[in-house]
């Protein structure tokens, strides 16, 4: 659903309250779908962008200047809200990449579907419509690569822009209970980044004057010295 939350975005008016865009939205059918679609969107982004944080949408509307740090934390908005996609990209996804697997097929998604215990107990038809789901979201996301329609994804090289990396960092450090905590913590498996991945950036926001990163023994600190999320798009991008 990236191209419905870039709309979203764009349509969003900052004057109004979230209800009042919302009523504006379903009212003019600002999304272009049916009433019945663009009411099921509706909640979905609703969902993904307004329940938690209300900075996200002023956040999000400010990187509309940046695609891809606008990509990276519309990705994490959306694992962050949908089990499935978290899941698929923090084990099997993950999993494959580090093991040297570079390209990914139907057939590999439909199997993780039939045998993680999580996932419900679909029809063939619901799995693989589910499988195709799942290939076309990760390539419009970034993670994956290939022909639209197409059988087989090759996994894209691990990569987050700095801005992208501040903007998860700021959203996870308040759910997690200590700094270590955040350097390891599994949303990075998202981003298919390994803790020494996840170092090296909190190295070069620490280079680029974003937060101080000091590290001693096991005893890991961050001190921030951007709080607020809506700076992030103020970051010079590397």
């Amino acid at each position: 659903m990236l191209a419905d939350s870039l709309r979203f975005l764009e349509a969003w008016e900052p004057d109004l309250s979230p209800d009042e865009n919302l009523a504006r939205f379903a009212a003019q059918r600002l999304l272009g779908k049916t009433r019945v679609r663009e009411k099921a969107v509706l909640n979905i982004l609703r969902r993904r962008f307004l329940e938690t944080n209300a900075s996200v949408v002023r956040t999000l509307r400010r990187l509309r200047h940046d695609p891809v740090a606008l990509r990276e934390a519309c990705y994490y908005e959306a694992t962050r809200t949908e089990e499935l996609l978290a899941a698929f990209a923090e084990e099997p996804l993950f999993t494959w990449y580090h093991a040297g697997k570079r390209e990914i097929t139907l057939e590999d998604v439909l199997h993780w579907l039939a045998t993680d215990r999580r996932v419900p107990d679909w029809n063939e038809v619901t799995r693989k419509r589910v499988a195709q789901g799942i290939l076309a979201t990760f390539r419009d996301f970034g993670l994956l690569q290939g022909e639209v329609g197409s059988r087989r994804k090759q996994i894209t090289f691990p990569n987050l822009s700095l801005r992208g990396f501040l903007y998860v960092s700021l959203r996870e450090r308040r759910r997690c209970s200590s700094d270590r905590a955040l350097l390891e913590s599994r949303v990075w498996r998202r981003y298919l980044l390994t803790p020494y991945d996840v170092r090296r950036l909190f190295l070069e926001a620490n280079r680029l004057g974003y937060l101080h990163f000091s590290e001693a023994g096991s005893m890991i600190r961050v001190d921030w010295l951007i709080e607020s999320l809506e700076e992030v798009s103020n970051v010079i991008p590397t």
